[in-house]
């Protein structure tokens, strides 16, 4: 919400012609291909490097979970 003051791009509502993640939920390999974007990437390396600090696993997969529901309740 801040980000748009400084972004007039940002706050717009979303219309048809814009892109997001659920156009279309169907599991295909060209659905996956067209919806990967630098956030899998971003996610996968977050998760690799944090694994390297917090060495349980089940530590490590709440920690990711949580971080989810963080950054999707922001």
């Amino acid at each position: 919400m801040a980000l748009g003051f400084l972004d007039k791009n940002l706050n717009k509502p979303i219309t048809k012609e814009m892109h997001t993640y659920d156009d279309n939920c169907e599991l295909t390999w060209t659905n996956f291909s067209d919806n990967f974007d630098h956030y899998y990437i971003v996610h996968l390396c977050n998760w690799f490097l944090a694994s390297f600090v917090i060495r349980d696993a089940w530590m490590l997969h709440f920690w990711h979970l949580l971080d989810e529901v963080i950054e999707l309740s922001v």
